[in-house]
């Protein structure tokens, strides 16, 4: 299940599993016996990716999206003791998710002024085929903040490639892609992969098709 059904998804099914029910987001859908069981793999997927690089424990994190990916990623970034700014467009939306979470909404034009850690982008924005496109200004790319697009196609989006100008650290989208993939192949097989068989695979099969 992908944007924008992550939510609404979860009208149809009969039972969620403990993280999607906190989430409010669903991103996989299993046949359990005739009964439609949802779950939420890229929590966790978002948040080992961005582990590899650095402890989440007192982090700022801004986030961009208040979306089904969005709320997922706040929801575990909290978890591990990061605090987290969201941005919308929605204000709504933003709220919402900053009550149910405990984060704290702010606007797009404080960003640049306020010190973070991590910049995750959980947006369509810059997604093909609107790839010149950035969800924020160059001004909020300050040197060495983790910058982190959840896009995959293309695989280094505009935001991507201006960040590691400004000398930030980037994380590409496809490894989330394939972790929570990996996650998802063992929910509906019973049978896990080598994750790192799945980030190679995932990136091979991009590259042939991504415009």
């Amino acid at each position: 299940i992908t944007i924008p059904f992550k939510s609404e998804v979860m009208h149809f099914l009969d039972r969620f599993d403990a993280i999607s029910e906190k989430i409010g987001a669903v991103n996989t859908v299993v046949n359990e016996k005739g009964r439609l069981m949802g779950f939420n793999t890229d929590s966790n997927a978002a948040i080992s990716v961005l582990e590899k690089r650095l402890r989440l424990h007192n982090k700022k994190i801004a986030l961009i999206g208040a979306g089904g990916a969005g709320r997922a990623i706040a929801f575990a970034a909290i978890e591990k003791g990061a605090s987290v700014l969201i941005i919308d467009k929605d204000g709504e939306k933003a709220s919402a998710l900053a009550k149910d979470c405990s984060g704290t909404v702010v606007k797009m034009d404080e960003l640049q002024k306020i010190s973070i850690d991590i910049l995750i982008t959980a947006t369509p924005i810059g997604m093909h085929p609107n790839v010149n496109e950035m969800p924020v200004s160059k001004n909020v790319l300050k040197k060495d903040v983790v910058v982190f697009d959840i896009i995959y196609n293309p695989l280094e989006t505009k935001l991507l490639k201006e960040a590691k100008k400004m000398g930030c650290k980037t994380v590409p989208g496809y490894e989330m892609f394939a972790l929570q993939a990996a996650k998802q192949f063992e929910l509906w097989t019973g049978t896990r992969v080598p994750v790192e068989f799945v980030k190679e695979l995932t990136l091979t099969e991009l590259k042939k098709g991504i415009k």
